[in-house]
């Protein structure tokens, strides 16, 4: 279903209905689908404002699943480096320092915070290093 909908799009920037739409799809897409559609869905979270509030919340939801979801939240990341999760642990990092999400849903940022943090230097260990 996902591929379906994302088939409709052929620019590297997705619009914001787009990313409204797959916050609920994140751990459906493929490694590859995922690559493509963070970059929008990242950029649209950190300036998407109010109209963005459901995909902002999902995102930390999602990555701080629950130990039996980890695999399905993992399998889409596959080929993130180690900067992309970089990239998101900031952007959690930045969403923690707001207060909207601190009054919110603190726990969840803590876990997501924690997730994406062992991902990264996961990441670290597993990725070659430039000669």
């Amino acid at each position: 279903m996902s591929s379906r909908y994302l088939e409709q799009y052929s620019t590297q920037e997705l619009p914001v209905e787009a990313t409204r739409w797959l916050c609920d799809e994140l751990s459906t897409l493929s490694p590859e689908a995922n690559r493509w559609v963070m970059a929008s869905y990242l950029r649209h979270v950190l300036i998407g404002g109010e109209q963005l509030e459901r995909a902002t919340e999902h995102l930390i939801y999602h990555f701080g699943p629950a130990p039996e979801h980890e695999e399905e939240v993992l399998a889409p990341l596959a080929l993130m480096s180690q900067e992309q999760f970089r990239a998101l642990r900031m952007l959690v990092e930045y969403l923690g320092e707001q207060s909207q999400w601190q009054s919110h849903c603190p726990s969840e940022l803590a876990k997501a915070m924690a997730f994406l943090q062992r991902l990264e230097a996961e990441s670290e260990r597993t990725q070659p290093r430039d000669a």
